[in-house]
């Protein structure tokens, strides 16, 4: 059930599998196809979906780590073409000292020609109390030149104007700061 919707004759095949060589290296793969519900469509569609990953640390205190996902969706009902896209992500985590840790995770979504890059610092008083202070920043790409957004009240959504360009630009940015701490009584 979607948005007041039933839908049948949905299903999915799926296939994964992974390799650690040791401590530095990992790396493994997904695969799924099926007749899925494109929910940003509302219908049915066949989608695969391809994925793969590699965890690298070159030291101990060093890890790194890459995903990349490919996704492909046609409509089952007449073959037309959904979405055919990919997302590059890449996380890094470094120990600074027991306590102090820092990770830096980026990500690239092809479909909208966008970057999201989050750094957090973690800092663990205690195993029960932790600081965490951090951002998130959202890029995104393919802006059009002479860019102005209007709302189109008959279909109740924006309309873009102007040329789409190449550039990149800052769309958003949060900072953020979280303090969990245990008081025993």
């Amino acid at each position: 059930m979607f948005d007041t919707t039933r839908y049948t004759g949905l299903w999915m095949i799926y296939q994964e599998g992974s390799a650690r060589l040791g401590d530095p290296l990992a790396f493994g793969g997904n695969i799924s196809y099926g007749h899925r519900l494109a929910r940003r469509y509302g219908v049915k569609a066949k989608i695969l979906d391809i994925g793969a990953w590699a965890e690298i640390k070159p030291h101990d205190r060093i890890r790194l780590n890459q995903w990349i996902n490919f996704t492909k969706g046609n409509d089952r009902a007449d073959g037309a073409e959904l979405f055919n896209t990919y997302i590059y992500r890449n996380r890094a985590d470094y120990q600074i000292s027991r306590p102090l840790t820092f990770r830096l995770v980026a990500e690239y979504n092809d479909a909208g020609k966008s970057w999201t890059i989050d750094p957090l610092l973690t800092y663990r008083i205690n195993p029960f109390s932790v600081l965490y202070l951090g951002s998130s920043s959202y890029y995104s790409g393919n802006w059009p030149e002479g860019y102005q957004q209007e709302y189109d009240p008959l279909d109740e959504s924006w309309q873009t104007t102007g040329e789409w360009g190449s550039a990149t630009k800052l769309a958003s940015r949060q900072f953020f700061m979280k303090l969990q701490y245990l008081f025993q009584i």
